[in-house]
Order: C-alpha cells, then sequence, then structure tokens
C-alpha cells in the first residue's frame, strides 16, 4: 500500500485529483494571494472585499509561495481558482492604456500579467474577486 506525501505545495493538486476533478478539462487556474495569517483567516470566513483595497481589486499570483512576499503582511495564503473561460481579462495593453475604473467600464473582470516577474510567474489583478472558485467542489458522476 502506497501512500501519497501532501505538502503545502501540491495540497491543491492532490485534492483535485482525490475528488476526481481535472482542472485542464474545467479550466481552472490556481492563483494565489499572500496576506498576514490573521487576514487569511477573515478573507476565508467573509470573502475578500475590494472597498479595503487600495486600487479597487485584490491582487493574486500563479506562485504559491507569495505568503512570503505579500505586500499586506506574510504569513497566509489564500488559494482560488481562476476560470478563464468565464472571465474577460484584459492584459499588458489595456492596462497601460486604461484606469481600474475604465476597464470595469469596458467589461474586463480582472488583469492578467504574464511572466510579470523574472522567475516566469504571472500576476492578476481580480476587480470581481467573487468570481473566483474558492475550492474545488467533488464533481457529479
Amino acid at each position: 500500500m502506497s501512500r501519497d506525501i501532501v505538502t503545502s505545495e501540491n495540497r491543491d493538486e492532490y485534492m483535485a485529483k482525490k475528488l476526481g476533478i481535472d482542472d485542464k478539462k474545467e479550466n481552472l487556474t490556481p492563483i494565489y494571494h499572500g496576506t498576514s495569517a490573521e487576514n487569511a483567516e477573515k478573507i476565508e470566513k467573509k470573502g475578500f472585499n475590494v472597498k479595503h483595497s487600495a486600487d479597487g481589486s485584490i491582487w493574486f499570483t500563479s506562485d504559491p509561495k507569495i505568503g512570503e512576499v505579500a505586500a499586506t503582511g506574510k504569513g497566509g495564503v489564500i488559494t482560488r481558482h481562476l476560470d478563464k473561460s468565464k472571465m474577460k481579462l484584459a492584459g499588458w495593453d489595456e492596462s497601460d492604456k486604461y484606469g481600474v475604473d475604465e476597464l470595469i467600464n469596458k467589461g474586463f473582470h480582472g488583469v492578467e500579467y504574464p511572466k510579470a516577474t523574472k522567475e516566469g510567474h504571472t500576476h492578476y489583478q481580480i476587480f470581481y474577486p467573487e468570481m473566483l472558485k474558492k475550492k474545488h467542489k467533488k464533481s457529479e458522476k
């Protein structure tokens, strides 16, 4: 009998596999928001509130180790799943040309900044964090 080793880096992938969820089939991309452990607990209970952000959006990254370099604290990482087929995301060109309010008025739900870091991580500026999936739900058969 073999056992899978679950770490903080592979927990989402392990749970998706265990629940029979194929992120690629469902078009889900895991993204991460770093904050303090205290804030992470509050956000998990009540959700994100863009009114508490400096720019009317919530920032995420493709890097699961964001908790060590978060802007508002460290020690807490919140995972959400982005379904790109259900969200209209602007890119570098639109974000250079328009402000957040203008992007929202044009129907964008956020901005995707591919390869925003030297390590190749993608950053996401999300205007409607309620559109992100909180966690995997068991597949219906």
